[in-house]
């Protein structure tokens, strides 16, 4: 979607992970639940019933001084977005980005509003390490820490990393076991107000309490009502992923959500159908060990991912044809990681820092503005490739660096197996500074 509109913004970004061993699932970002001092932190999480009033369902609250929540992200946008909720009894927290205060938030508000924010700018630089006091930092990537000052209500709810505030921003508001029972009306009213389109992928873990309990299906359907009305009142486009993998035709929760297209003129998105060679309901089995798509009954494996990831995409329109295209051709700059060998990049934000991307057709790019490539020294820049950017690279390649205006060698750099990256600069060279943009084969 970034791609077909011109942006590139990454948006929310839910703050836990899912799953274990071979199918952990962790975001772009690191999260540490802290406190000053080394003691150990009483951040309170609120869920389902208890958290409605957020659209993701997720947030954490703390009563005293001295709680931290930090993100480390790789530098890859310009700013952070730090959502957290305004209410009469709110508190105060500091914000540091790379160990520095940038400015302290004040929560509290007259009204209750669970889509606050506040957006600042990130650079480059990280803690290595997650000890106190914090050690040295090294390029690549960006700590943000939020820190309780009161002993008021502090609420906090994720993180959005964003390039440019007036480009489109896809917002990935989930939490593992998330129900749309539990989605309060201010909480739809507020994500629709703020939306041109709205995709829905709730309805799994409502399906059984759908089932057996008629007041929990009257409220489930309330919510759907809500979603009609608001997507009305704000003219959105509504998609609806269906994920009930084990409802029938006659499931009541299926045929909710088909309502919600049909009452919305949307689109629904019948992914259990898909599935299914004979119009039954595919069993478990079926799903994990015919198609192998699933690596347990309710969970989708990689392949699995993959598979709901292109048919959304057909729905939506978009041009990638498939997960694949999207991250060979669509995919982030990713920084690298340099080595404390005295090279630092030239630049603190998102479009200056190092940073490789895969370009399609076996091809990738490294984007190399690096600093300290003094005289003749021959310097080691990087180690190995960011291990997200997925670069697979062919064969070892050697490059320019930046060339005098006649042209003539001021010496190399090589890029060595999985990333390992040297500089080799000639007796001509008479700067530190060097601006390269290369392009090496990857194995496709």
């Amino acid at each position: 979607m970034n791609s077909d509109l011109g942006s590139e913004n990454y948006g929310f970004t839910p703050l836990m992970s899912t799953g274990t061993g071979g199918y952990f699932s962790q975001e772009i970002h690191e999260v540490s639940f802290l406190a000053t001092g080394g003691r150990k932190n009483t951040w309170q999480p609120l869920e389902a019933s208890s958290c409605g009033h957020v659209p993701q369902g997720l947030s954490f609250v703390s009563m005293e001084p001295g709680n931290i929540i930090a993100t480390t992200v790789p530098t890859f946008q310009r700013r952070v977005v730090i959502w957290y909720v305004a209410q009469p009894e709110g508190g105060t927290f500091l914000v540091k980005v790379n160990g520095s205060s940038v400015t302290t938030v004040n929560t509290s508000s007259r009204v209750i509003d669970a889509l606050s924010s506040i957006t600042l700018d990130i650079n480059d630089g990280h803690y290595d390490h997650e000890a106190l006091p914090y050690p040295t930092l090294s390029p690549g990537l960006c700590r943000i820490e939020c820190i309780t000052t009161s002993n008021r209500i502090v609420e906090l709810c994720g993180f959005s990393y964003i390039s440019s505030e007036k480009k489109l921003t896809v917002n990935n508001f989930s939490n593992s076991g998330r129900r749309l029972r539990w989605v309060e009306d201010s909480a739809i009213e507020s994500m629709l107000k703020a939306s041109d389109v709205f995709l829905l992928s709730l309805g799994y873990n409502d399906e059984f309490d759908n089932s057996n309990d008629p007041d929990y299906f009257e409220a489930f359907s309330s919510r759907i009502d809500s979603i009609v009305r608001f997507s009305k009142l704000y003219n959105v486009s509504v998609f609806v992923a269906d994920f009930v993998w084990d409802g029938g035709a006659e499931s009541k929760t299926r045929l909710a959500l088909q309502r919600l297209a049909r009452e919305t003129d949307g689109v629904y998105i019948p992914l259990p159908d898909i599935l299914s060679p004979d119009g039954k309901i595919p069993s478990w089995r079926y799903r994990m060990n015919t198609l192998k798509l699933f690596f347990e009954p309710a969970h989708l494996n990689k392949d699995g991912h993959e598979y709901a990831a292109d048919v959304i995409g057909r729905h939506l329109g978009l041009s990638a044809t498939s997960k694949k295209h999207a991250l060979s051709y669509c995919d982030w700059w990713y920084p690298i990681r340099l080595l404390g060998t005295g090279v630092g990049n030239i630049g603190t934000n998102s479009d200056s820092v190092s940073a490789v991307r895969n370009i399609g057709n076996g091809s990738a790019a490294l984007r190399l503005g690096i600093t300290g490539i003094i005289s003749s020294i021959k310097r080691d820049i990087a180690s190995a490739w960011p291990i997200r950017a997925g670069i697979k690279q062919k064969g070892i390649s050697t490059h320019q660096l930046t060339p005098h205006y006649d042209g003539a060698s001021r010496g190399t750099f090589l890029i060595a197996d999985g990333g390992k990256i040297t500089a080799a600069p000639n007796e001509a060279n008479d700067m530190a500074q060097h601006s390269c943009y290369v392009i090496f084969q990857t194995i496709d």
